[in-house]
């Protein structure tokens, strides 16, 4: 880094080996004797924790070591990689490339996830946007990692003084007594620690010319003092007494480990707590305590496991959270496939302050969806039916809001409330007498090792329940001999309605002697009397089960989040079913949603980017349907509305309507010049589409992106809702 950036001296190399222009050169001809004394000069001529050689380096720096590290960093040679370090230069490239580097290559294997830029980019914009800067922030990572938030605040901090200082480079003094008032991170792994500091002390570097850090750069230590190494609540006692009155900016992203630590545990039994850490979520339990560090008017921005929204476990303690502090803002980025690079977490991010909602209180829900930007990883792009804006009352007492904004928002909050009043299959299945379960578990247990009557029997592996019912050829028996579940024989006995969890819910009546399978397939078991009964229920679900899958997605708290296809027992039992013997209330407008559900919204969850919706540009058809759902909807109170000219320019489409015989509006042939510009906007992190609605004359005129996604039908439910709003605030 310093040689790139020109810091050292002509020569300089030369003082330690004769004819040495450089690192690289000083390395592959010095002695051992010589490299030992460039560290030593280094280390006391910056200080700090930088090239700091007490961890075994004096021993570990022989010449076979030095010649492996050369070829690495000449990389001429290896593996046919040629001037890997000639072509990288810090002149050009970020430092962040180096936590980079140091994820891919030092934490590899370990489980640990550390934050991509453009992430840590948007949640910085949230917690510690440029606007609100003071110059007066102090900032805390409770699991720095390689330290790319505190960087990126260290970042903020700096343009934010230069902003007032007419773009003056600071000095040295003023760089060091900020980051050591203002910076802070508590971080588990030694390394990762160190590499936090590196990255903070180049953060320094950034900001002065080259011959500023070679005449007057020390650099503070870090390391025991702003970077606290160890597990956060070990420290929480030292992290109190830098807080003060509190930080002004917490941020990370902390692990998702469903294990506490010891002191984790111990430091909540202190606050007597009454909710439980759901799962024993590391990630929750630093949510709920860097709460407590901060200042009254201070603000967090975690990263947390998509659980904290969707889980049912967890939904007395989201309950809890978002009544007792003014969360602002929920990122969610469950939609995103590869988020972060060698793991796929499904995550969100929490924005949140530390005092109690007001009852008027909104939350702003924004339901990340991936497109190319995002695959190249870049930033985000977000539209107009992403945003969903959530009520303090709403949150509090239906915690299912969230899986409704994120299958598309608008009607289908209400429509989820709905039918959550209906009861379940699960209440139904208990009101006929009939039992149901998972089919049995592989595997050795210490208390029940075999069981005599499932050997032999009749198998149905679990792919062969389609949805076309059971592929018979394929049944089999069960040639195990050792269960950890084997289950009591009536889970196996007829008649029985199987259902395999998945959401496209395979189903098949079976009434032809005993049948085994394995626990991802439930059976639900009627007595012999009963079975003319279960196969008229067999033929009701089966009937509607459309709508039942679009009901599951809905109140799953697996599907789509946990994995992408898969359904819970607990998932198909809370499956709403009405009361009037299995007949489905539902309105011609709800169909629609939960079409749109099943046909496009799920796919683009589990997909992202490369979902159809998403590719596909609008066609004409498509245009005229929603053309009509628009006039149909607004045709109730506007009986004189028509459908007028459609088209598409420049990546956007255009649809119009007009009151009356005929429109009015003389259309300008420029009138579409500029619209991109006003569309889609960007900034730092995030590329967002607006949807416009142009009132002249007796002319309605809609403008969206023509991607697929902006004229489903869903979108026209929601665009009429929408412009019925706007029409009566303007006395229509």
């Amino acid at each position: 880094y310093l040689e790139d950036r020109g810091v050292f001296p002509k020569s300089w190399f030369n003082d330690f080996h004769n004819g040495a222009s450089g690192f690289l050169e000083l390395l592959t001809n010095g002695k051992i004797a010589a490299v030992k004394k460039m560290l030593a000069t280094l280390k006391e001529k910056f200080n700090g924790d930088i090239f700091n050689i007490s961890f075994g380096i004096e021993e570990s720096l022989t010449r076979d070591s030095l010649t492996h590290f050369t070829t690495l960093l000449d990389a001429r040679t290896l593996k046919s990689q040629m001037y890997l370090w000639k072509q990288f230069s810090f002149n050009y490239i970020p430092v962040e490339v180096l936590s980079h580097l140091y994820q891919h290559f030092a934490q590899k294997g370990k489980g640990a996830v550390f934050t991509p830029p453009f992430v840590a980019d948007l949640m910085l914009d949230h917690a510690m946007p440029y606007s609100k800067i003071t110059g007066q922030e102090t900032v805390f990572d409770p699991t720095c990692g390689s330290g790319i938030f505190l960087v990126g605040a260290f970042r903020r901090l700096v343009h934010h003084w230069q902003s007032q200082n007419e773009w003056a480079r600071p000095s040295v003094t003023w760089l060091k007594k900020t980051l050591k008032a203002s910076i802070f991170g508590a971080e588990f792994d030694p390394s990762a620690a160190d590499v936090a500091a590196f990255n903070l002390a180049l953060a320094v570097c950034d900001a002065l010319q080259p011959n500023v850090i070679w005449r007057h750069l020390k650099f503070d230590k870090l390391i025991g003092e702003n970077i606290l190494v160890g597990d956060v609540f070990e420290n929480l006692e030292r992290i109190r007494e830098i807080s003060g009155d509190g930080f002004t900016i917490i941020l990370g992203n902390p692990p998702f480990l469903s294990k506490l630590t010891k002191a984790a545990l111990n430091t909540r039994k202190e606050k007597k707590k009454k909710i439980s850490i759901p799962d024993g979520q590391m990630s929750y339990r630093i949510a709920e305590e860097t709460m407590a560090l901060l200042a009254p008017e201070g603000r967090m921005c975690l990263i947390q496991t998509a659980g904290f929204l969707y889980n049912a476990k967890a939904r007395n303690f989201l309950i809890d959270f978002i009544s007792s502090n003014t969360v602002e803002t929920v990122l969610d980025f469950v939609s995103i496939r590869n988020l972060f690079e060698g793991a796929d977490p499904k995550t969100v991010a929490i924005v949140a302050r530390p005092k109690a909602p007001s009852t008027d209180h909104e939350i702003i829900h924004y339901t990340f969806r991936r497109t190319k930007s995002v695959h190249e990883r870049i930033g985000f792009e977000l539209d107009h039916y992403d945003r969903h804006i959530v009520s303090q009352r709403v949150a509090e007492e239906f915690p299912l809001l969230w899986k409704a904004n994120l299958l598309g928002g608008g009607r289908l909050l209400y429509l989820s409330k709905r039918i959550s009043s209906y009861r379940t299959l699960g209440e139904y299945w208990d009101s006929q007498g009939w039992t149901h379960g998972e089919g049995f578990i592989v595997g050795k247990d210490s208390k029940r090792k075999s069981d005599a009557w499932l050997p032999g029997k009749a198998f149905l592996p679990t792919s062969a329940l389609t949805n076309n019912g059971i592929k018979k050829d394929l049944i089999g028996v069960v040639s195990e001999t050792e269960f950890s579940a084997p289950r009591v024989p009536a889970r196996f006995t007829p008649p029985m309605f199987l259902i395999r969890e998945n959401e496209t819910l395979p189903t098949a009546f079976w009434g032809n002697g005993h049948l085994t399978f394995l626990h991802k397939i439930v059976s639900i078991n009627a007595p012999q009397t009963d079975t003319h009964k279960l196969q008229q229920f067999s033929k009701s679900f089966d009937k509607n089960k459309k709508i039942l899958r679009a009901f599951c997605l809905l109140k799953s708290s697996q599907a789509l989040v946990g994995k992408s296809t898969a359904l819970l027992k607990h998932d198909l039992e809370n499956i709403p079913w009405p009361r009037n013997d299995g007949t489905l209330d539902i309105a011609w407008w709800e169909c629609i949603l939960l079409d749109d559900i099943l046909s496009y919204t799920s796919k683009l969850i589990q997909v992202g980017h490369n979902a159809p919706v998403i590719k596909n540009a609008v066609d004409e058809a498509t245009l005229s349907a929603y053309a009509a759902l628009f006039t149909k909807l607004l045709g109730s109170v506007y009986r004189n509305l028509t459908s007028g000219r459609s088209g598409c320019f420049d990546g956007l489409s255009y649809q119009a309507f007009y009151f009356g015989e005929q429109c009015d509006l003389d259309w300008p042939d420029d009138w579409s010049e500029k619209l991109a510009s006003v569309v889609h906007r960007s900034n730092s992190a995030i590329h967002t589409s607006r949807v416009i609605r142009f009132y002249d004359e007796n002319t309605l005129i809609i403008v969206k992106p023509d991607r697929l996604r902006h004229w489903i039908p869903s979108t026209a439910i929601r665009d009429a809702d929408e412009t019925l709003v706007e029409l009566q605030q303007q006395g229509f």
